[in-house]
């Protein structure tokens, strides 16, 4: 039966939607510049150097550009560490695989305990509108350009407003000595 419905459709011209990309591999993510390649130190042999992926920060373009301050570059790696370590990422995972004893489960680390306190603080140190600001550049990676659409700003208002939003973050941190410029 379902081999007519697709035929008759076939007759009349009606055509399947086309299947969306699902693969987001090293080469398309190259290409679209959402990562960069780099030679870093092997894991297994720190002498010799291999060929790998990091991913592109928009705020380390924006810094090279030289759109922010060193400070402000600071705050947004001190924000993308401890907003992972707030959600319990870490670099390799502590316990092998398998069923977690007793007292692994379900309690929070003191080094994410104290990431979530200064997420909070940091947060309430920014405000509701330089945190949206904050989150969008760092965390979602997003272009000063994508902001300023979000925000409903043309694209030099959108800069001044997240320089403001990283300065406040490198004072909040003391990354930055407080009432400096934002750039």
């Amino acid at each position: 039966m379902s081999q007519s419905v697709v035929q008759k459709a076939l007759r009349h011209g009606t055509r399947r939607a086309v299947d969306p990309v699902t693969d987001y591999g090293p080469t398309l993510r190259l290409n679209r510049g959402d990562v960069e390649k780099v030679m870093r130190p092997d894991p297994e042999n720190p002498n010799r150097e291999v060929m790998g992926c990091r991913r592109v920060e928009e705020f380390r373009r924006m810094h090279q550009a030289g759109t922010i301050m060193l400070e402000h570059f600071l705050a947004c790696e001190r924000y993308i560490v401890t907003a992972s370590a707030a959600m319990g990422v870490h670099d390799q995972d502590r316990c092998p695989v398998g069923r977690r004893a007793h007292w692994q489960q379900g309690h929070l680390a003191d080094q994410q305990l104290a990431a979530m306190v200064s997420m909070r603080n940091a947060i309430a140190a920014l405000g509701c509108s330089a945190h949206a600001l904050v989150e969008m550049l760092v965390l979602e990676n997003l272009p000063l350009a994508k902001i300023a659409q979000r925000r409903g700003m043309n694209p030099t208002e959108a800069k001044g407003a997240v320089r403001a939003a990283l300065t406040r973050l490198a004072e909040h941190w003391g990354l930055a000595p407080a009432g400096g410029g934002n750039g």
